[in-house]
């Protein structure tokens, strides 16, 4: 339970990195092509984060529901559990590292993400 609770929290922030990147506008000195292809990289990276996390989760309680439904063995679900978990941690150390490749790339381009400060009020 508490695992699918971490998973959850992993989830929530990969959605906001996600939704930051969108939000990322391109600098002038960078090209468009760079720009998008880091865009993809990065939106990519935390896709496959995304999918991992609310996938195991999805997956984990249905496999237990069905599971209990039609009487599964103990050792199928002990099996199909650990697979599900190894896999979600496969796909978060996956989308670190890739998303850590698209943050070095948005690095050397000069591409700013995050929070901005607000734009100075302008002067009547």
């Amino acid at each position: 339970m508490l695992i699918d609770v971490l998973a959850l929290v992993f989830g929530i922030l990969f959605s906001i990195r996600k939704l930051e990147i969108r939000r990322t506008e391109r600098p002038e000195l960078v090209s468009p092509e760079q720009f998008e292809a880091w865009q993809e990289r990065a939106l990519r990276a935390y896709n496959l984060g995304v999918l991992a996390c609310f996938g195991k989760v999805v997956l984990d309680y249905g496999f237990q529901f069905l599971a209990g439904r039609f009487g599964a063995p103990w050792g199928a679900i002990r099996l199909v559990g650990a697979g599900l978990f190894f896999g979600w941690i496969a796909g978060v150390v996956a989308c670190f590292v890739l998303a850590g490749r698209a943050r070095r790339l948005g690095q050397e381009l000069g591409i700013e993400t995050g929070p901005r400060a607000p734009a100075p009020p302008s002067e009547p």
